[in-house]
């Protein structure tokens, strides 16, 4: 029978005992942001993408807050849910990152088969590791994500502070009110969290912020968010002049093949017979008939030399013969009629 989502109240206060197996290291960008997809296909297998009318999903926890706080949140969305205890041990996984995941890989096989075993027993390693040492040791090696705003880093670089240097590790001053020691823990701890924001910030704005004094974090945060704008801005600039050229480019090149094509057209139009097109003869041979074609063979010299002997002996046989065959006759003669003049005859 699979048992109910624990309540505020079911849930144990860490004890004292117990070991809590740290990390050499903590896992860099790549391997996080490879961590998450891998997480996200685990719960997209699962089915809990998809949520009940809307209802969001749990947080991802890395160990950082206080694991109670998180849990109370985390038992709120899974009674919305309906989840059961045994889907609730299978889903909590899926959201812990960093130190939680390497501190749950821990954990033996009977701590993980029930809900309030597993969550028992996370509280009791987590405690251990939200300490002052745990919080200083992550001081040092936060940097600023690639898609965490700069408020995103200074916020959790603040509560890493207030972690790593709680209220009781201050000294009391004789004299002193209790507003005036408040405001002196609260400038001191502004003071090194600005050195740790610097230090974790990205690079292209970190060496910008080098050389500019600033006396609070507040003012650092600030003077961080313009030079991030001024970045963005030039990066859009740059971007824009990339493309422009891009764009240029493409036009010269264009240019240039229809410079080509025109060219080619010119090659092709100027060996082209300049003779003009006289119907489709099938012949290859200037479109003409091919055995009629004036200009092939020397049939023009043919044709003038028959027209010529055509006409030639038409007048001649019209006008009348000059030349007589024999006493007188002619071979055609003239044309005769009643009355008309005969000149070959004899007087």
């Amino acid at each position: 029978m699979e048992e109910e989502v624990g309540t505020d109240d079911d849930m144990h206060t860490a004890d004292e005992e117990g070991k809590t197996p740290l990390r050499k290291g903590q896992l860099n960008e790549r391997e996080l942001q490879q961590k998450l997809v891998a997480l996200e296909k685990e719960i997209a297998k699962l089915g809990i993408n998809r949520m009940r009318e809307g209802l969001p999903l749990p947080e991802f926890y890395s160990g950082i807050e206080d694991f109670e706080a998180y849990l109370r949140r985390f038992n709120k969305i899974a009674t919305a849910h309906q989840w059961s205890g045994t889907r609730c041990t299978q889903i909590l996984p899926l959201y812990l990152l960093e130190e939680a995941r390497a501190i749950y890989d821990s954990l033996g096989a009977e701590s993980k088969n029930t809900w309030k075993g597993l969550t028992d027993a996370l509280a009791i390693k987590l405690k251990k590791l939200n300490t002052k040492e745990s919080a200083r040791r992550m001081l040092t090696n936060r940097k600023q994500k690639s898609n965490e705003s700069i408020i995103e880093f200074a916020q959790v670089i603040r509560g890493l502070i207030n972690k790593a240097f709680p209220e009781n590790s201050f000294k009391k001053v004789v004299l002193e009110t209790e507003e005036a020691r408040t405001q002196r823990i609260k400038d001191w701890r502004d003071d090194l969290a600005k050195d740790y924001f610097k230090n974790g910030i990205k690079l292209e704005i970190k060496e910008k912020l080098a050389f500019i004094t600033t006396d609070t974090l507040e003012d650092t945060i600030n003077q961080a968010k313009q030079i991030e704008e001024v970045q963005n801005a030039l990066k859009e600039d740059r971007m824009r002049s990339y493309q422009n050229k891009l764009s240029e480019k493409a036009i010269l090149e264009v240019n240039a093949v229809k410079a080509q094509v025109n060219e080619l057209k010119d090659q092709v139009n100027h060996r082209m017979p300049t003779q003009p097109f006289r119907g489709n003869c099938n012949n290859w041979r200037g479109n003409f008939n091919t055995r009629g074609n004036w200009n092939q063979r020397n049939n023009y010299n043919r044709e003038q030399y028959s027209n010529n002997r055509n006409n030639f002996q038409y007048y001649n046989n019209w006008r009348g013969a000059n030349v007589n065959r024999g006493r007188g006759t002619v071979r055609w003669g003239q044309r005769r009629g009643a009355g008309s003049f005969n000149s070959n005859k004899f007087l």
